[in-house]
């Protein structure tokens, strides 16, 4: 099987850092970001066995200090940044080079983010630490400005393309049918049955998918951490899988309306209550609204949005 450029391009930026370690010239603070953390992990992971040596086999190490985000929030607390930084301070145990990986750096509150930034700017000698995020831009300027950047993407994202697409085909053709009104008027039942059906395929697929890539995720958590850490983990991924989902679903609502513009006057009104719509149960998604509901809402919103006479 070809390789794709996607996973081109990550081996490529992969392969940089490599000889970069190989060459003892790899900055302290590097920055890992793309579209998938599972996939940042694993590529973190690599570099990490090749700093201090690790078997292929293996992933813990004494020189390897591991920060994820705690409780049901999912928050690097100040007292966790503190922690790392005094270990961080001390020699190595074993060789010469110390690494701290900081998942889902963007998570990091206020007070933590601001503790990291003098580590990251005169780090102890012999030490690497990676932030690994799929939203750098969630993170402090000051914290970006002191790394380096690298974007690793993953194909994953594309091995679950078929099904979305068709989701997303089902989705613009149940779009299509509000702006005629001769169909508005002969099934307008048949209408919001197809948006429950929607509802239903989304919430099927986004399960499934958060499975999957849950599976993968598990097997790479640090043995030490409890059931009540590993459920908000898993939520995170959901969380995570989720809003990829909805930025798609906003693309094709608007790519959906330019269309319609191409063909008659842009519905300028309608393209805006979709869209805010859309984003108000997405920050409710973020405060605990079930994903059925808040896609339910938007969907019966969108109804009433597309049929109104303009």
């Amino acid at each position: 099987m070809p390789v794709s450029s996607e996973d081109s391009r990550a081996e490529r930026v992969l392969g940089t850092l490599e000889t970069a370690i190989a060459e003892e010239r790899l900055p302290h603070g590097v920055l890992l970001h793309g579209n998938h953390l599972g996939h940042l992990e694993k590529s973190c992971l690599r570099l990490t066995r090749q700093l201090l040596g690790i078997e292929e086999a293996k992933r813990q190490h004494p020189d390897l200090h591991e920060l994820r985000p705690q409780g049901a929030a999912r928050v690097i607390k100040v007292d966790q940044a503190r922690a790392l930084i005094e270990i961080l301070n001390h020699a190595p145990s074993h060789g010469s080079r110390k690494v701290a990986v900081i998942h889902d750096a963007d998570s990091m509150n206020l007070a933590a983010a601001n503790a990291f930034l003098k580590t990251l700017e005169e780090p102890p000698r012999g030490t690497t630490i990676f932030l690994l995020t799929t939203k750098p831009y969630a993170l402090l300027q000051t914290i970006r400005s002191r790394c380096q950047r690298f974007r690793i993407d993953s194909d994953e994202e594309r091995a679950r393309l078929p099904a979305w697409a068709e989701w997303i085909g089902i989705y613009r053709a149940w779009l299509t049918s509000l702006v005629d009104p001769k169909k508005v008027r002969s099934d307008p039942s048949g209408i919001v049955l197809a948006a429950f059906g929607l509802i239903y395929r989304f919430e099927s697929l986004l399960s499934q998918w958060t499975a999957e890539a849950w599976d993968e995720i598990l097997q790479g958590l640090p043995e030490e951490i409890d059931e009540k850490e590993k459920k908000a983990a898993k939520s995170g991924c959901r969380k995570g899988i989720r809003r990829q989902l909805f930025i798609d679903l906003e693309t094709e609502t608007h790519a959906f309306a330019v269309d319609c513009g191409n063909s008659g006057p842009l519905p300028a009104t309608a393209i805006f209550q979709a869209i805010e719509t859309l984003e108000i149960v997405t920050g409710l998604m973020d405060a605990q609204l079930k994903e059925t509901t808040a896609l339910e809402h938007f969907l019966l919103s969108s109804l009433r949005i597309w049929t109104t006479p303009r």
